[in-house]
């Protein structure tokens, strides 16, 4: 087999989709590989359903063999890693089936993968389908059409292993090693089907893969592997079928300086490949111990920038704080102000000697235009935002600018956890320090 996973590797980065190279996907960037990967004779692309607005939803199959693997991507819009790696691993099986497999893989398996549960909101960029409905949560009532495409997918095509392939938010930390603080780059699950976690056949084979697969991983990647805690939901997909098969959650998490995910993508076509050999090769597996000596997957344990013993406060009655901040989206955002010491953050920055400012906005009551050198030349001056009730400020700048249309008075620390970051740090009396929007600006 560790031939095979090097060969996998490799080709990998030789035949993965580069267009696939983005933070997001929609319907209209896989459906020219859906179309490529038809045309091999070995690949069954199938239309099998539509979403509640009336988009394609597609499943991709290979082999005839007895032993049955399938999975699903993206039922959550806004999470495209494993929808990537899916049409990767294919492309992969369909090229270099010779040097990755026995020769006799597709007599022994059958690969069923549905590519983008959820197209509608892959399209808004939402984790909710059109009708505003978590699929994932819809596995009891069954409204949404598309939960009700993927229960008879697994009903018709009776997996022996199913894969239910996620992205999670970048702030998950693996494990509560206060030495070796590292963001997990995947995590695993094996689901119970039961409120009282019953750990039956199929999910002692889903732990023991899951212990072989995070061993095998980290022996190519130098990253952080975690395991989510033991929960239960019964209106959730991979709970209710985990009573059906051995299934196994994979979420794929972030890497610092991998915006797109890469890191983790590859490790989905790594571990779906490794797991199908596994099976096909009647592979002893790991002792289940193996699956709960994983790291724990610890929520909010990360942050984009992490400011470690700030002083704050007035002269008279000052104290030290940690704080956080996220680079979100829709803006950067002050997380979290005290005892940061089981966090970690991407960027980190010992402030000890450093001493917060006083918020002191500048208020434009004429026309201003904001060059770079004006701009720093003001925060020097130990202004960190600016006021511009009546919009007369031009920025003309590529660096951050926090800009507020209204006085809001009386805040003497612009530390404020859910407020946007503009900080000002000195090590004297003048700004040495600028950090806007969780970029830092040295002055």
């Amino acid at each position: 087999m560790k031939a095979f996973m090097n060969a996998v590797s490799h080709y990998f980065d030789e035949l993965h989709w580069p267009s696939l190279h983005q933070s997001h996907l929609t319907l209209d960037d896989i459906q020219p590989i859906l179309k490529t990967l038809s045309s091999d004779t070995a690949i069954d692309v199938s239309l099998v359903g539509h979403s509640y607005h009336g988009r394609p939803i597609h499943r991709i199959c290979m082999g005839n063999g007895e032993k049955r693997i399938m999975g699903w991507t993206q039922m959550h819009g806004d999470e495209p890693t494993a929808t990537a790696a899916v049409l990767d691993w294919f492309n992969l099986l369909a090229s270099v089936p010779e040097h990755i497999a026995e020769s006799t893989l597709f007599s022994q398996c059958r690969l069923c993968f549905i590519v983008m549960l959820n197209p509608d909101g892959a399209q808004a960029r939402e984790r909710r389908n059109a009708q505003s409905i978590d699929i994932n949560r819809d596995a009891r009532v069954l409204q949404s059409p598309e939960g009700m495409l993927l229960m008879q997918e697994v009903k018709r095509f009776a997996p022996d292993i199913a894969f239910n392939l996620h992205d999670q938010n970048p702030y998950y930390l693996a494990g509560d090693n206060h030495v070796h603080k590292r963001a997990s780059t995947m995590a695993f699950f094996a689901p119970p089907f039961d409120a009282q976690r019953t750990t039956d056949i199929k999910r002692q084979r889903a732990k023991q893969l899951i212990a072989d697969i995070q061993q095998m991983l980290t022996s190519y990647f130098d990253v952080a592997i975690a395991r989510y805690v033991d929960g239960f939901s019964a209106r959730c997909f991979g709970d209710t079928i985990a009573g059906m098969c051995s299934t196994i959650l994979i979420e794929s998490g972030a890497r610092h300086d991998d915006p797109c995910r890469h890191t983790a993508r590859k490790m989905n076509v790594m571990a779906l490949h490794y797991a199908t050999l596994a099976v096909v090769m009647n592979k002893p597996l790991a002792a289940v111990s193996g699956y709960y000596d994983i790291p724990e997957n610890i929520e909010d344990g990360m942050c984009d920038v992490l400011l470690r013993h700030v002083k704050l406060g007035k002269p008279e009655h000052h104290y030290f704080a940690d704080i956080s901040i996220n680079i979100l989206q829709e803006g950067a955002c002050i997380t979290d102000i005290g005892d940061l010491a089981a966090h970690a953050g991407f960027t980190e920055k010992a402030c000890d000697g450093w001493r917060l400012l006083p918020d002191n906005p500048y208020r434009v009551s004429q026309s201003l235009t904001l060059t770079t050198s004006r701009y720093r030349a003001l925060l020097l001056q130990g202004y960190n935002r600016f006021i511009d009730s009546d919009h007369k400020l031009t920025i003309q700048t590529s660096l951050p600018v926090v800009v507020d249309t209204w006085s809001n008075t009386g805040i003497y620390s612009p530390a404020v956890v859910g407020s946007r970051p503009a900080l000002l740090l000195t090590q004297d009396q003048a700004p040495g320090l600028a950090i806007i929007d969780g970029v830092f600006i040295d002055l």
